[in-house]
């Protein structure tokens, strides 16, 4: 699995529900259902695999040969 392979799983969280958003000063905070708090400098919001591609302009992201990805 590509995630397993480059060591991303200690940063993925599956069956997670993500109730608030909010914008702050240095980044975002994202509220959990289960009333955790986390910070993020970047969030992007991706549903819908069966959508065309839309990637935003934002400084600093990469789309390198490893940074991006779809698992089919």
């Amino acid at each position: 699995m590509y995630a397993e392979h480059f060591d991303l799983m200690k940063h993925i969280q599956f069956n997670v529900v993500v109730k608030y958003i909010t914008e702050e000063d240095n980044g975002f905070r994202v509220e959990l259902e289960n009333g955790a708090l986390e910070h993020f400098e970047k969030v992007m919001l991706c549903t819908g695999h069966h959508a065309e591609p839309l990637h935003p302009q934002l400084r600093g992201l990469s789309f390198g040969w490893f940074s991006f990805f779809i698992d089919k």
